[in-house]
Parts: C-alpha cells; sequence; structure tokens
C-alpha cells in the first residue's frame, strides 16, 4: 500500500478595503461579497474585526445585508465609514475600577462602560 499526504495553503491579498466596495458590479458582486465574508482587518489589536464581524456577520446566512448590488455596496460604504475601531475607549468607569483595584483611589461611578467603535484611529473604510 502506498502512503496518501495532502498538503494544504492559504493565500492572502492585501487590499484597500475602499478599493474593493468601488469595485462591485453586477457582474463581479458574488465574487466580491464571499471575498467580504472570508476577509479580515488589518488589525495591530486596534479591534476593527470586531467592529467588521459586527457590520458584516459571519457567514451568508448570519445577516441581513441587502441581496442587490447597488444596495449591497451604499450599505457597506456607509457603515465602513461611519464605524472605526473599539481602541482607544477607556471610560471613566473603568479607569476609576482599575484604579481602585490597586488601592491608589477609592472611587465610585454612576457611569457605564458601554463600549462603542470610534473614528479616532480611522474608519474601516480606509483600512486593509
Amino acid at each position: 500500500m502506498g502512503k496518501s499526504e495532502t498538503v494544504s495553503a492559504s493565500i492572502g491579498i492585501k487590499i484597500l478595503v475602499s478599493d474593493l466596495i468601488l469595485q462591485i458590479n453586477k457582474t463581479n458582486f458574488n465574487l466580491i461579497k464571499k471575498m467580504i465574508y472570508s476577509g479580515s482587518i488589518e488589525d495591530s489589536n486596534s479591534y476593527y474585526n470586531e467592529v467588521y464581524r459586527n457590520i458584516i456577520g459571519y457567514d451568508e446566512t448570519d445577516n441581513e445585508l441587502p441581496e442587490n448590488y447597488l444596495e449591497f455596496k451604499e450599505f457597506l460604504i456607509n457603515k465602513l465609514k461611519t464605524n472605526g475601531s473599539y481602541y482607544f475607549l477607556l471610560h471613566i468607569s473603568e479607569v476609576a475600577t482599575l484604579l481602585t483595584k490597586i488601592n491608589f483611589v477609592n472611587f465610585t461611578s454612576t457611569h457605564t462602560s458601554k463600549v462603542e467603535p470610534n473614528l479616532t484611529n480611522g474608519c474601516l473604510f480606509e483600512r486593509y
């Protein structure tokens, strides 16, 4: 009996999200849609991917994105231009909690620590 071995490899393509979205047309809609679902944002722990996945979903059955290519394109442009990363958000209540834990200060606050994406480091539309 012969020995059977298999090997698999994947290749990554670095492309600006805006370049990819702006190329959507009727002909390549399904191909780019698959790329968008299987892709990710280049991220150095700035939490862009978390925001991206909240917008896109984890697969084609996990969301309610438009099925028409023009609506899909417009939806993505709008969402990706108005959302950034979760990075650089530390609310006063979180600072107070951290300082209290290290016995630096005794502080109580009624603020909530609601985390929202911000555009401090740029929007998703400008990312790779």
